[in-house]
């Protein structure tokens, strides 16, 4: 296979015309991970297209461990001599 997606969109073909199995016998017959399967598998069924990538990000904002620690450097910079 070139790509992921291209593995995708194969699998996502076969599923359309094979029952689930043989698509799993198939593609561990060509040496692919069986998670890897499986997940393509799970996009399919929760209708995921197979060219949609997943969406890198997650929660932006700090702990407040982390904003207290910004928060005490900056209160020792301004107007004290250290």
């Amino acid at each position: 296979m070139k790509n992921s997606e291209d593995l995708r969109n194969h699998v996502y073909d076969m599923l359309e015309h094979e029952e689930k199995f043989y698509v799993i016998k198939h593609f561990k017959e060509e040496n692919i991970l069986t998670l890897t399967i499986y997940v393509i598998i799970k996009r399919f069924e929760n209708g995921i297209p197979f060219n949609e990538e997943p969406k890198p990000g997650g929660p932006s904002r700090l702990s407040t461990r982390e904003q207290k620690n910004i928060i005490r450097n900056a209160e020792h910079k301004i107007g004290a001599s250290q």
